[in-house]
């Protein structure tokens, strides 16, 4: 087995990862060689090819490495929901490889999140890493938890496991003579960012630049990994969500109102307008698109909890973080740090 980490990809090595990523049905985005990441100045990707005697891909991974501020010695590496691999010993082969160069390249420390969901596939992949590396688990809210619709269903029986509020919210938006469709022009894509800003900023929470959401739908789009819904009222854009295909699932990754017209549940509209979207283009599940399942009342996403357990109560627990410190040392110098600067700031 060949091993190779690049700071890029070639265009057979972009095509034949892509061919991976389309085989299997658990797949993240966040593991598409061409998703377009976050832009940030102390980050960067990093990929690791595995590919068998015949040549051909068997595995792979996109990593973010990181870089602090204060302190740039200090180097950490992230993996969201990888590696990506047909075979579970070669996922553990792949983390094996991926730790031991990290460890060598003289990093602080590694967090890897599983594709896997809960359960056995996911539990095995776990044992078998701790032979060969150590890692602990947090209780925090970086582990992953989700709400997941059963596709498979009549969309009858979906409904019946909707909410009360939820079934009056629907017929509201309907009696108010909401719409909700499918957009791909570049104005109306916009407009759609431009209303994520508007209400970020009513909310005090922004997540992403106007400039960054407008690519990230075009990405989604062209690439047919996901789509755009969004709510008018008489032609004018008040509401929208961003979906995304992956494997045998769609997830609910963006959403976006227009504070102005907050009093209209549009929202409600065009999450069951995506889950019997999904359903037609022969999705299995339909993702809400995590929950904070250790949020408190205190918080503002414990809001957004209540909104989508209005779909579903299915709760849905990936395998936890793994946490992997390589120079602990390192990393007690940077909570200090960030301690410090708390209590001045």
């Amino acid at each position: 087995m060949k091993i190779e980490f690049k700071d890029a990809l070639s265009g057979d090595e972009i095509q034949n990862a892509q061919r991976l990523y389309q085989q299997l049905n658990d797949v993240s985005i966040f593991q598409h060689v061409s998703f377009p990441a976050l832009p940030s100045a102390n980050n960067k990707l990093k990929y690791v090819l595995a590919t068998d005697v015949e040549e051909s891909l068997a595995g792979y991974c996109v990593m973010t490495e990181a870089h602090s501020n204060s302190l740039p010695f200090i180097k950490t590496a992230k993996i969201q929901y990888g590696p990506v691999c047909a075979k579970p010993e070669m996922e553990v082969l792949l983390l094996n490889e991926i730790y031991n160069y990290y460890k060598t390249h003289g990093f602080s420390s590694m967090e890897i999140q599983l594709r896997h969901v809960a359960g056995q596939a996911g539990e095995k992949i776990v044992t078998e890493a701790s032979k060969h590396f150590s890692f602990y688990h947090k209780y925090n809210k970086n582990n992953r938890v989700s709400l997941h619709i059963d596709l498979s269903q009549p969309i009858e029986k979906i409904q019946k496991e909707f909410t009360s509020d939820l079934s009056k919210n629907l017929k509201k938006a309907v009696n108010k003579n909401v719409k909700v469709r499918l957009v791909v022009i570049d104005e109306e894509i916009k407009e759609f960012a431009s209303l994520y800003m508007k209400m970020g900023n009513k909310r005090g929470t922004i997540h992403y630049t106007e400039t960054y959401l407008f690519k990230l739908c075009k990405f989604l789009i062209e690439t047919q990994n996901g789509f755009l819904l969004c709510s008018f009222v008489d032609e004018k854009m008040i509401g929208g969500g961003l979906f995304i295909n992956q494997g045998d699932k769609t997830e609910y990754q963006i959403g976006a109102t227009d504070p102005d017209f907050k009093k209209i549940p549009s929202s409600h509209l065009v999450l069951f307008e995506a889950i019997k979207y999904a359903k037609e283009t022969d999705k299995k599940i339909f993702d809400m698109g995590g929950i904070g399942f250790y949020a408190t009342p205190a918080d503002q996403i414990h809001n957004i909890n209540q909104f989508k357990e209005n779909f579903s109560k299915n709760y849905v627990f990936y395998t936890k973080v793994l946490y992997v410190d390589m120079k602990p040392f390192y990393l007690k110098l940077l909570n200090i740090l960030s301690f410090i600067k708390s209590r001045w700031s």
